[in-house]
């Protein structure tokens, strides 16, 4: 699965949202209103993101984003996530 880092946090069922992951080849510069450019490689219903705060020392915890499918990244290739 994808490991990410992300400043939201959803406190409670509630907040919890249906989360997507889309990448593609190269820099998502110039490309973020473009979906055609975009694969869908990942969807977690009922999400719900750990805490993260960058502006004071913290120890943050990684959310979890299972793929379909394994996404092998070469080096030196550059790949976008959404």
């Amino acid at each position: 699965g994808l490991w990410t880092q992300t400043g939201l946090h959803w406190q409670d069922v509630r907040d919890r949202a249906d989360t997507w992951v889309y990448t593609k080849e190269g820099p998502a510069r110039g490309f973020e209103t473009s979906p055609e450019a975009w694969e869908l490689v990942g969807t977690e219903r009922d999400c719900r993101m750990q805490r993260v705060n960058f502006t004071l020392n913290s120890n943050p915890a990684y959310g979890r984003l299972p793929l379909d499918s394994p996404l092998t990244v070469q080096a030196g290739e550059t790949r976008s996530f959404l």
